[in-house]
């Protein structure tokens, strides 16, 4: 018997945002685009919006180009969540994530840090996530999932996490196929509405996507059957109408190579594979019966 499927309208949306750091000194160093036309490229090659920082995002620019905008903020002490919140929220941006503590701050020091945030982002009615990361509270998956437990235990509800597997892979030095090692929390999962998608394996936080002639490299093809997985997991948990919010992120700095291909032309060949493969997963989506699923995140 064929799975029915429902309409359109009713399915769950990924939004896939680049994020400008992709762009950062392109197309040279010594030409680099000017903010704003970064901001027209990222509409030009058919991204739904785009992520980036406060400053240099100015409520103008923000206004002036109409584009879903999703910030990201470090915040180390709780004196520095409302300022930073009320800041971003003046900009106009539609969701934020934030990294949390540093690499030795204590759990139950993060738990009360996350705890905060989210009692500001309620009171501010912002869509706020806490993000995995390097050098942060959130480090390695156990200490991530130890400040999202006492989260739920302090507040009944579950911790809305901003997913960025990268880092627990390179942690735990993977092989693929990953998901089985990875997705070991699928409350969590369905919970979140962010994730940062960049390509990863087991001993590099960041892979080329593509080689010299343009090919894409066999571990961008495991990456992405772990993507697939993936997806198809949030899917099972989402109500219609939830939007997922996707970064395809390709960065400079520490985590790419001196002969990895340019970053932005990387970014869309993730862009358009990540596009594929929602559609699939999404046109099998069924209406979740998880419903208390929403009540239970924090919002």
């Amino acid at each position: 018997m064929a799975v029915r499927t429902h309409r359109r309208a009713d399915r769950p949306r990924m939004l896939l945002c680049a994020t400008l750091s992709s762009l950062a000194g392109y197309p040279r160093k010594d030409r680099e685009w000017s903010l704003e036309r970064k901001i027209a490229e990222v509409r030009r090659a058919g991204f739904d919006g785009y992520m980036g920082k406060v400053p240099p995002l100015t409520p103008e620019v923000v206004a002036r180009h109409g584009l879903p905008c999703w910030a990201n903020q470090d915040l180390g002490s709780p004196a520095e969540v409302k300022p930073a919140l009320q800041r971003l929220k003046a900009t106009g941006v539609d969701v934020v994530n934030t990294q949390v503590g540093d690499h030795d701050t204590p759990v139950s020091v993060s738990v009360r840090l996350a705890r905060h945030i989210m009692r500001v982002a309620d009171e501010l009615a912002m869509d706020v996530s806490i993000e995995m990361h390097r050098d942060t509270g959130t480090e390695t998956p156990e200490k991530t999932f130890a400040i999202a437990d006492g989260y739920q235990k302090a507040e009944g509800r579950l911790l809305k996490l901003n997913f960025d597997f990268s880092h627990f892979a390179l942690t735990k030095g993977l092989r693929p196929p990953f998901y089985e090692r990875l997705a070991v929390r699928p409350d969590l999962v369905q919970a979140a509405n962010q994730i940062h998608l960049r390509p990863f394996n087991g001993h590099h936080c960041q892979i080329p996507v593509i080689d010299h002639r343009g090919k894409p490299t066999p571990e961008f093809g495991d990456w992405l059957e772990f993507v697939d997985q993936l997806f198809a997991l949030w899917l099972a948990g989402a109500a219609p109408g939830r939007v997922l919010w996707a970064c395809p992120e390709m960065i400079g700095g520490a985590y790419g190579l001196s002969v990895f291909p340019n970053n932005w032309v990387q970014a869309k060949v993730i862009a358009g594979e990540l596009r594929t493969r929602w559609a699939r997963r999404v046109r099998a989506w069924q209406p979740s019966q998880a419903a208390a699923l929403a009540e239970s995140v924090a919002s």
